[in-house]
């Protein structure tokens, strides 16, 4: 097929055979002929890419206005120098300190021209409301706007993978049509490679890949353009060149690919869980008798975002230091889907919106990224059928080639609405220590009717990969990000306490080729050993800063007990404590106060209702917590001299027994 062209002066759109296994050679947006640091991802129809085109804009106003009795604010600010003359969409964010929910009011076109910047804003408040806003401008063309990439060896079977877009702010103004062009300049000759038109009206990401054999063997620069279809100074245009890639077949065997499920909120004890002579996850049970189960994972961290940065970093939250939405990762700091970009596999996620959030650097490395939008970012409804739907339908795409996938569900999340045909639970379930009061039982039960129902979700996905043929060499995981707690230690929710109800998370594993099926590993592991682990299993180099360790070692003596603890803590002004677990033991250090660190015999007591006094483990548990706390990586091998510990806390870790 030859798009925009006579026959002949363009190369074929092609599409890859499904059974052939492709990786990315190169990622376009990164090789840019300017020294471009990053590439900004725009969002289409819910799914971000990184795009050449996107404009994130700059800030030219931050104050406070006052709502008329029409709901309306108006504007009237100083146009900036370099918006003289320029043509620009008017971002309008109320509350722009409230990072749970941007408020984000309809766009504005600023005409070019020179003067006052002024406008109407329309539903802004309620009238005689005051409200804080930050105002954005992003630049509009009427003109060509052209992007170049370095000079490129191209090899034999390369093809070129772009996904088309216009920006759909600028839609929303009455951006026209945009004809989008892209060529490649071998030896000063300009070939044309793709030349199409797109229309306001296009939906979502237009995905082209274009064969480039007739070029295998030489060396070109590759040209991105667009100008308005009706000619230049006719419209505005705001064209998006989303995610544009070299691929290239894979060179031998195909290496593993990865699919990394969290279910936000699944307790660990919930795994497994007879109720009404019932299994609560009975899908998941099944699965876990495929790998390995590690019946002792923890969380490090009772929120949504700072367990999921050490999911996807392999950092406690004292290294990277993400806590809540709107803090931001070092860009120095590797997370998974770089790791995995780099590596050559293509790379992408869905997420339910709220608190995993672009700002704080989640998006980084993924060529597609969809967040399942709520009403709000505070919005918790899951929508977990829409999220598996997605990862189906992209892993469909990608099932050949090597391709590393994140999953996150806020499904089980509160508030617990389970369909009706799973919200079946009306007594106590046996485990309960003590009686609730009737409205924490009802959230208990229909929290049990969440997890039944995610379950067969999860069941009928996993059944889906069988019947796509992910294949044996496919890494599955699946976890979660913390627990929940429903009055058992006074408390509802997890933003409290760091009991095991609220720490303890499932983590499961399967990878046929590599791991034997029906393994149990009852040592206690950390989410930080997640990323180190799927690493080793896809034969990647190790990560040279973690606060976690690969398991893969624990498959080979599943009863060996941890050499080492593990850690959560809670930064909250109401909740400021750190956990540190062992096989046996948990230990928490309350750091507002004068209350001594309490401990836990978590096998005999697994709900932890009776605090220990014994000062022989209030030692141990203070000495794990120094560790923490001094920064060092907590000793693995027995050896606590080989870490950066105080000499002090290595001493009384040797007095203990728990190093030599």
């Amino acid at each position: 097929m030859l798009v925009g062209c006579p026959q002949g002066t363009a190369t074929e759109i092609t599409e890859t055979p499904k059974n052939r296994a492709r990786n990315v050679s190169l990622r376009i947006w990164e090789k840019l002929d300017k020294d471009i640091s990053w590439t900004p991802r725009c969002e289409v129809d819910d799914v971000l890419r990184p795009a050449l085109g996107c404009n994130l804009g700059k800030e030219i106003f931050r104050g406070r206005l006052t709502i008329d009795d029409q709901r309306k604010a108006y504007l009237d600010i100083e146009r900036p120098i370099w918006l003289e003359d320029q043509a620009a969409l008017i971002k309008s964010v109320r509350n722009p300190r409230n990072i749970l929910d941007d408020g984000g009011l309809p766009p504005l076109l600023l005409p070019a021209g020179r003067g006052r910047l002024q406008g109407e804003l329309e539903n802004a408040g309620q009238p005689d409301e005051e409200i804080r806003i930050k105002v954005i401008a992003l630049e509009l063309a009427s003109i060509r706007r052209s992007w170049r990439s370095r000079t490129q060896a191209i090899a034999k079977e390369n093809e070129l993978v772009v996904h088309l877009a216009v920006d759909p702010r600028a839609v929303a103004i009455g951006a026209g049509s945009t004809r989008f062009k892209i060529t490649i300049d071998i030896g000063g000759e300009e070939h044309l490679l793709l030349e199409e038109i797109l229309q306001p009206e296009s939906r979502g990401w237009q995905e082209r890949t274009i064969s480039l054999n007739r070029f295998a063997g030489q060396q070109g620069v590759f040209q991105f353009a667009a100008e308005p279809a009706a000619g230049v100074g006719a419209t505005l245009i705001a064209p998006l060149f989303g995610s544009p890639v070299l691929t290239a077949p894979v060179a031998d065997r195909k290496p593993p690919s990865v699919i990394l499920i969290s279910i936000d909120t699944l307790r660990g004890d919930f795994v497994g869980q007879i109720r009404d002579g019932r299994s609560l996850t009975e899908s998941i049970d099944k699965f876990g008798r495929q790998g390995v189960v590690f019946s002792q994972a923890m969380t490090t961290y009772p929120s949504t975002t700072a367990s999921h940065m050490s999911i996807l970093t392999g950092l406690y939250p004292s290294i990277h230091n993400v806590i809540i939405p709107g803090t931001r990762v070092s860009r120095k700091t590797p997370i998974a889907a770089e790791i995995f970009a780099q590596a050559g596999y293509f790379t992408g996620a869905v997420t339910e919106n709220a608190m995993i959030a672009r700002s704080s650097g989640f998006a980084r490395g993924f060529d597609f990224y969809r967040e399942e939008h709520g009403t709000s970012h505070q919005h918790r409804l899951g929508f977990i059928e829409d999220t598996l739907a997605t990862a189906t339908e992209w892993i469909r795409a990608h099932h050949a080639d090597p391709y590393f996938f994140f999953i996150h569900s806020y499904q089980v999340h509160s508030p617990y609405f389970p369909p009706p045909e799973y919200d079946v639970f009306t007594g106590a379930p046996d485990w309960l220590p003590k009686p609730l009061p009737a409205p924490k039982l009802r959230m208990l039960n229909a929290y049990s009717g969440e997890v039944l129902y995610t379950d067969a979700m999860v069941g009928r996905f996993l059944a889906e990969l069988e019947e796509i043929g992910i294949g044996d060499d496919t890494v599955v995981i699946i976890t979660s990000d913390h627990g929940e707690e429903f009055g058992v230690h006074r408390t509802v929710g997890h933003s409290g306490l760091l009991p095991e109800s609220v720490m303890h998370v499932p983590l499961i594993i399967r990878a046929p080729n590599q791991i034997p099926p029906n393994r149990r590993v009852d040592s206690v592991v950390s989410l930080v050993d997640i990323l180190p682990t799927i690493l080793e299993l896809t034969g990647q180099p190790p990560l040279a800063q973690s606060s976690g360790t690969s398991l893969m070692a624990r498959l080979n003596d599943p009863a060996l007990a941890s050499p080492r603890a593990v850690y959560g803590e809670n930064r909250r002004k109401t909740a400021d404590h750190i956990s540190a677990r062992t096989d046996t033991h948990r230990f928490i250090r309350y750091r507002r106060g004068s209350r001594p660190t309490a401990v836990f015999a978590t096998k005999e007591d697994p709900l932890e209702m009776q605090e220990l006094e014994d000062p022989a483990l209030r030692s141990e548990g203070e000495a794990w917590i120094a560790l923490y706390e001094s920064g060092a990586k907590p000793p693995t091998s027995g050896d606590a001299s080989k870490t950066s510990v105080p000499a002090d806390t290595a001493a009384k870790l040797r007095a203990l027994g728990y190093t030599d």
